[in-house]
């Protein structure tokens, strides 16, 4: 008889690596500024978001200074921020592979049994996938012409709904102006004002979700 037990532990990190870098609130404010003065029109007619104090020179403009309003919203209780939404729900992601392995026999059986776990934290936060798989193989000589076995596999695994969601919130994340805070005030989620686009906040999609498992 001879029997044999093997483990293996494996952990690394995943990062989100990308090219892109939205505007932040003075830069987008800039910009704001910038297309209404090209365009000929009065800058602080452009946005409910932002005053510019500048020279008024359409031919040769100067930005002075942008200020912000103490409110953004109508019910005064959603501030200008600087939020930097890729920040908010991107993380380095942790990845976990443990399996254990026994195997034996003897000259006329075999068996072999195998336990794993896998967990995979996505890059965006909240979302997870977790697998664990345990499988059985055995077989016995009844005879030199006849030999009997088994197999036997049960798999569960899970996602949360953050995962089949990681590409809306990541857009949101592009896509929401640095302006509009994570949360207001009162404790609610920030959200779209006038003058903002009508983007849903992503962190507000990741906490909805985070226990919404498939």
């Amino acid at each position: 008889n001879n029997s044999n037990f093997d483990f293996s532990f494996n952990q690394s990190y995943d990062e989100f690596d990308y090219d892109l870098n939205p505007l932040n609130t003075q830069q987008r404010g800039e910009a704001v500024w910038r297309a209404a003065v090209n365009d000929g029109s009065d800058p602080n007619a452009a946005s409910p978001l932002y005053n510019f104090d500048w020279n008024g020179d359409y031919q040769n403009p100067q930005l002075n200074s942008i200020s912000l309003p103490t409110y953004t919203d109508p019910n005064q209780v959603q501030r200008p921020a600087d939020t930097n939404w890729f920040d908010e729900v991107t993380r380095s992601a942790k990845v976990t592979d443990v399996n254990f392995s026994l195997s034996g026999g003897s000259d006329r059986a075999s068996v072999y049994s195998s336990l794993g776990y896998f967990n995979s934290e996505g890059v965006v936060d909240g979302s997870e996938f977790e697998r664990i798989n345990f499988r059985v193989n055995s077989d016995f000589q009844v005879t030199d012409k006849l030999k009997i076995g088994e197999n036997f596999t049960i798999t569960n695994q899970e996602s949360n709904l953050v995962n089949s969601l990681a590409g809306e919130i990541l857009g949101l994340a592009i896509e929401q102006q640095s302006i509009v805070p994570v949360y207001n005030d009162e404790g609610g989620w920030g959200g779209p004002v006038p003058g903002v686009t009508d983007r849903d906040n992503p962190v507000r999609i990741i906490e909805m979700n985070r226990d919404n498992v498939s």
